[in-house]
């Protein structure tokens, strides 16, 4: 006998395949089968007219401290989001120097912690209210390794190398930048693609919130598939968007970029966000 039994549910597979009206069996926490006339379940829920999928994936959170906060936080499970990719935009909890965590966005410097291992086990240990899969953040590696230099040294980009690596095996899922905040807005297209050579030996992508979403939007792309095509790494842009009023009309241009790069044979991707507005924090504007 089954646990639970949804009931006459217009059921999606996840792969992109037209919906079907069925049933789906759960026992001990797992799916069992879908079809038709699956046996008897200890509960049954009729789900006639609604829609039964695996759980989402949002690709682009900043929850990374959601984790430690005193109550559990299950707003997104509330939207059918099971699985969160987090530490984007070049900032990650993990790895930090004490002496320059404080340059981090204050949520993060708050937990901030020396390596990415140590991060990933006190997530573990406060227990999170779904998957999360995190990236380790360039802003964050820099700020590790030279602090809010301009140009960090030979030894300092090392040492990015060094921590990445680190990340990578702990765990790291891939690597991200955000490039509109220092200090990562002061490293060059060397500097990005010597990180993501790193992340290649683990066949990791590159999620960039890029230099500019706005006048200097193109060009930003350009740098993005630049650094992806040069690592050979998966490329995701991170909230692709044409932001203000100076680049209205420029989407279909930056489609065509990321259309272009994809029949060149890289292999790219963007999210987008559901709404209008954009948050970020004040010193992205000075």
């Amino acid at each position: 006998m089954h646990d639970l039994l949804l009931s006459h549910g217009s059921v999606h597979d996840g792969f992109g395949s037209p919906a079907k009206d069925a049933d789906v069996a759960i026992t001990r926490g797992r799916i069992v089968a879908v079809g038709r006339d699956l046996g008897p379940a200890r509960r049954v829920i009729d789900v006639s007219g609604l829609v039964v999928a695996p759980g989402f994936v949002d690709p682009h959170s900043h929850s990374d401290t959601v984790p430690f906060l005193a109550e559990p936080q299950p707003f997104k499970l509330h939207q059918g989001v099971t699985t969160e990719i987090i530490g984007n935009c070049g900032f990650s909890c993990a790895p930090a120097n004490p002496e320059t965590a404080g340059f981090m966005p204050a949520v993060l410097a708050d937990q901030a912690f020396t390596t990415f291992g140590e991060y990933l086990d006190a997530v573990w240990a406060a227990g999170p209210s779904n998957n999360l899969a995190v990236m380790v953040g360039h802003n964050t590696l820099r700020l590790a390794a030279s602090g809010m230099e301009a140009k960090p040294t030979d030894e300092a980009l090392d040492r990015m190398r060094v921590l990445a690596a680190e990340a990578f095996e702990a765990g790291a899922v891939g690597l991200s930048s955000g490039l509109e905040y220092v200090p990562g807005a002061y490293a060059d297209t060397e500097e990005l693609v010597a990180l993501a050579l790193v992340a290649r030996r683990w066949n990791l992508p590159y999620a960039t919130h890029m230099r500019s979403e706005s006048e200097g939007l193109a060009d930003a792309l350009d740098e993005a598939i630049t650094v992806a095509t040069r690592a050979g790494v998966r490329l995701q842009v991170s909230h692709c968007k044409a932001s203000g009023r100076a680049v209205h009309g420029s989407s279909a241009m930056l489609l065509a970029k990321l259309a272009e790069a994809r029949r060149a044979g890289l292999d790219v991707r963007a999210d987008v966000y559901p709404y209008r507005a954009f948050g970020t924090g004040l010193v992205a504007v000075l």
